[in-house]
């Protein structure tokens, strides 16, 4: 991938980051069986959230929140 194409998708700060060899797997197999880049399906993991803690009761963890509405 070039500058050109880097730029015209606006993604133009690099990111580097260690994370386990599950966590890369999975991302990869994500992404991949999604047909997506791992930029999406990180992009996609901040969005949603965010959606879910704008939901949050005070003091409400992220499993919290998915639990109460998985309840319902």
């Amino acid at each position: 991938m070039d500058g050109r194409t880097l730029r015209k998708s606006g993604r133009t700060v690099q990111l580097g980051t260690r994370v386990t060899e599950r966590f890369a797997v999975d991302l990869r197999a994500d992404a991949a069986a999604s047909n997506l880049l791992i930029v999406e399906i990180l992009e996609e993991a901040v969005a949603a959230r965010r959606r879910l803690l704008a939901l949050a009761k005070p003091g409400e963890t992220l499993d919290q929140i998915v639990e109460r509405l998985a309840s319902r």
